[in-house]
């Protein structure tokens, strides 16, 4: 899937030039459109248009708008097979009257997620194309950010399966003078680097600047959107954190155990009521806090990743947690090499444990017994510091049986006591 991301400027000013990519050449007053014919025409073109341009100039009519865009293409003899103006999204960014350049970018990066997702049918490669060289610059600016964010957050939304999977390029070109014919145009890699860290999020309802405060609390006091997605957002928050700890400290059983990680909630819901709010808060004029709202959407997008994970696990079995969390931890991009090796090794002893003494006359009959008495071992002294030294299989807490579907391995699972449960739940939040 092919985009093209461009900021339009005042559509009359606009003039018939040649732009040329190596050996092609392509006749158009805008480069979007000459990037689309380059491109065969595949593309999906996204124009974000400043509502101060839109206001001053088309009556704050998009469709006067699209119609000067429409007869200044037409006008052009040499441009062949241009494209309905129909099926370009604009996209009207706030007024720069009041907005900051943060929430130029929010804006466009809200944007970016919603049509984008309407316009994907499956995990096909996206390739996204900027085109820099039009509008003024610091919408410009704040469009290369959103693109960088978004970016981002689409490696976060993958980030334990594959978060390579759409690429960006800017396009550039000379300014556009007088007397000049032909413009050769650029396009060069735009990069983004999604790290697996968790995203830093302090009071997540709170969505504006701090000097903001009061209009953003009389905005939404008789809505019920900010109380909702409240409520929905705390526990999104809360069980990323404790999917992530369970990854970054390797404590698989936390994914087998649903009264400790349970992912049940709809994501997608709680995104779309974030849109809601940002949208609510420009339509009043509020400045929005940027690192916030980016940090929200990249803690859901990387809570998606992780429950494409968990839903594809199957039964808790020494091997099968051994061989899932192996694929996950040997992936290079999350650094978590070392955790394959030391899990490896807590199920490898565990595994001898219960070949060795699972065949026990005295054990044999039992379907479940406690690593405690596998073992033979007495109670850790303390507790949480062995918890997390082998891997959340502590001894006391840990319960193992015969797996009858395959005798050579065994399951393996919590003790589902719910002071246990309760316990192992606060060590996994606080390690």
């Amino acid at each position: 899937m092919k985009i093209i991301l461009g900021v339009l400027g005042l559509v009359e000013k606009y003039t018939n030039v040649t732009y040329k990519f190596e050996n092609e050449e392509y006749t158009t007053p805008f480069i979007t459109e000459a990037v689309r014919q380059k491109l065969k025409n595949e593309p999906k073109t996204i124009l974000f248009v400043p509502e101060s341009l839109l206001v001053s100039n088309y009556n704050n009519d998009i469709g006067k708008l699209k119609e000067k865009m429409k007869e200044k293409i037409n006008s052009c003899k040499e441009c062949t097979n241009p494209e309905n103006i129909d099926n370009i999204e604009f996209v009207v960014i706030p007024s720069d009257n009041w907005a900051q350049f943060q929430d130029f970018v929010i804006k466009m990066f809200c944007e970016l997620i919603k049509i984008i997702k309407t316009l994907r049918t499956n995990e096909e490669k996206e390739e996204i194309y900027v085109c820099c060289s039009t509008g003024q610059n610091v919408y410009v600016i704040a469009l290369l950010e959103a693109v960088r964010k978004y970016l981002t957050y689409k490696q976060l939304e993958n980030i334990l399966q594959d978060p390579n999977i759409k690429e960006a390029e800017i396009v550039s070109h000379p300014p556009i003078i007088q007397n000049r014919v032909v413009y050769p145009c650029e396009m060069y890699d735009f990069e983004a680097k999604a790290f697996f860290s968790l995203p830093e999020v302090k009071e997540p309802d709170k969505l504006c600047e701090k000097n903001r405060e009061t209009g953003f609390l009389k905005a939404f006091s008789k809505d019920k959107q900010l109380s909702e997605f409240k409520e929905n957002v705390w526990p999104c928050l809360n069980t990323l954190k404790i999917a992530y700890n369970s990854i970054r400290y390797n404590i698989p059983l936390s994914f087998y155990t649903p009264q400790i990680l349970d992912i049940s909630m709809d994501l997608e819901k709680i995104e779309e009521s974030l849109f809601t709010i940002i949208d609510e808060l420009q339509r009043n004029k509020i400045n929005v806090d940027a690192a916030k709202i980016s940090n929200i959407f990249f803690s859901i997008a990387m809570l998606k990743s992780i429950k494409k994970f968990k839903d594809n696990l199957c039964v808790p079995t020494v091997q099968n947690i051994k061989t899932e969390f192996k694929k996950i931890y040997e992936k290079k991009w999350l650094s978590l090499g070392l955790n394959a090796h030391i899990l490896e090794c807590e199920l490898e002893e565990i595994l001898n444990k219960a070949k060795e003494r699972l065949s026990d006359e005295k054990i044999s009959g039992e379907k479940i017994i406690s690593l405690q008495e596998l073992c033979k071992v007495r109670g850790s002294g303390d507790r949480k510091r062995n918890f997390f030294a082998h891997c959340g299989f502590l001894k006391e807490f840990t319960q193992i049986g015969i797996c009858f579907a395959n005798p050579d391995d065994y399951l393996i699972k919590w003790d589902e006591e719910k002071n246990k449960i309760n316990e192992i739940e606060e060590w996994i939040k606080n390690p």
